[in-house]
């Protein structure tokens, strides 16, 4: 089984609520390689602790895709701001389900 740090959820959780506010345009782009980076790692983990491609390896395999630093989708900043909050919540969830340890 994958071991995630908890750092990969927090780390781009964190950026997408900063980037709720008016940042530089080099935060942007810093937090789409953050962002696809953990949504790729995830989707990783996430198939290799289920043995198959579940719901969870296609949504976080979808943000990884939308968050692509090197070919990227121009959205305007109302719908990057609900992505962000979609993104944020969907590793929120994935971290409630995953990312804790077994008690």
């Amino acid at each position: 089984m994958a071991v995630v740090p908890n750092a990969v959820w927090f780390i781009p959780c964190a950026g997408l609520l900063v980037a709720l506010t008016d940042m530089p345009y080099g935060f942007y782009t810093l937090l789409r390689f953050l962002v696809c980076g953990a949504a790729g790692w995830l989707a990783w983990a996430q198939h290799a602790r289920a043995g198959r491609v579940d719901s969870w390896v296609v949504a976080l395999a979808v943000v990884a895709v939308i968050y692509n630093p090197v070919l990227r989708i121009r959205l305007d900043r109302e719908t990057w701001e609900a992505v962000n909050l979609l993104t944020f919540a969907l590793f929120g969830v994935h971290w409630l389900r995953y990312g804790r340890a077994p008690r």
